[in-house]
């Protein structure tokens, strides 16, 4: 592995806090990550429209990188919905993701394709719409990656491949978190899917279980204090996977975060995919 490891600013802004992004660029300076990955929360529309010119400012004023953008997560909601409607504001929260991405200078983002309540319960309807959604990306100039998203009825990787029938551009990002949760780590690493660089990105976060009980998703752990075995998992993909990697494990406080927490994870991560 020869990778770039990101933080998410999910990290340390979050509900806990009312999403202030001021504790990131207090926060930011300290982290020893190679960029960011943007988490957007709903919320975010509403203050994007109002404050806009005062986050870029204060971007550009903490130079902040964010190679990476996570899109909202209700966007895969809301394309498993057929009712009218629901679909085109599907889009229209995509095209606004995007232009935030392009905006912040993004060259990734990472989609929740299925999720939610509807899961992948209408996931014909989500992996219909892929190619529309890989035409408006390419418009702002970012690689789509589809992250391996928690099923209530099937498996992301089964899903996957479907994705790829659908859409000779598809493209992938790989969670640790979501993989432990099905119990999917040996079926991903034999998958050629890291060779072949269709996984063009990674989360990592630790798992506390069981498997397979989406109640146990969270509270999110520091990584190898969990039973996601990243220790194992992350030398394991070393030989096969050189490209991107985000943590995503919280340190989230009302009005502070602890940045040496969070390097201690990175550097968990760095430690790992040395040569």
């Amino acid at each position: 592995m020869n990778n770039k490891i990101y933080c998410s600013t999910g990290t340390m802004v979050g509900r806990v806090n009312d999403f202030n992004l001021d504790i990131l660029f207090e926060a930011a300076p300290q982290i020893e990550c190679d960029g960011f990955e943007f988490m957007f929360y709903p919320v975010m529309y509403e203050r994007m429209r109002r404050d806009m010119p005062r986050i870029k400012r204060e971007m550009h004023e903490s130079d902040i990188h964010y190679p990476v953008t996570h899109l909202d997560k209700d966007i895969g909601i809301y394309l498993s919905c057929s009712e009218n409607g629901y679909r085109d504001k599907a889009f229209d929260m995509f095209k606004i993701n995007c232009e935030v991405a392009a905006d912040l200078g993004s060259y990734k983002t990472v989609l929740h394709l299925w999720g939610g309540f509807p899961s992948d319960r209408y996931i014909e309807n989500n992996i219909s719409l892929v190619e529309d959604l890989y035409d408006i990306s390419e418009e702002y100039g970012l690689i789509l990656c589809i992250e391996n998203v928690p099923c209530a009825v099937s498996d992301p990787l089964t899903h996957w491949r479907e994705t790829m029938k659908a859409s000779e551009r598809a493209t992938f990002i790989y969670d640790t978190r979501f993989s432990a949760y099905h119990e999917q780590h040996d079926e991903f690493v034999n998958s050629g899917l890291f060779e072949s660089s269709r996984i063009a990105h990674m989360h990592v976060s630790d798992f506390v279980g069981p498997p397979h009980d989406f109640s146990s998703l969270r509270p999110i752990p520091h990584l190898d204090k969990g039973i996601a075995g990243l220790d194992t998992l992350i030398r394991r993909l070393s030989p096969i996977y050189n490209n991107s990697i985000t943590l995503e494990s919280p340190e989230i406080h009302p009005d502070t975060t602890y940045p040496e927490r969070i390097n201690e994870d990175i550097r968990f991560i760095r430690e790992r995919t040395q040569p």
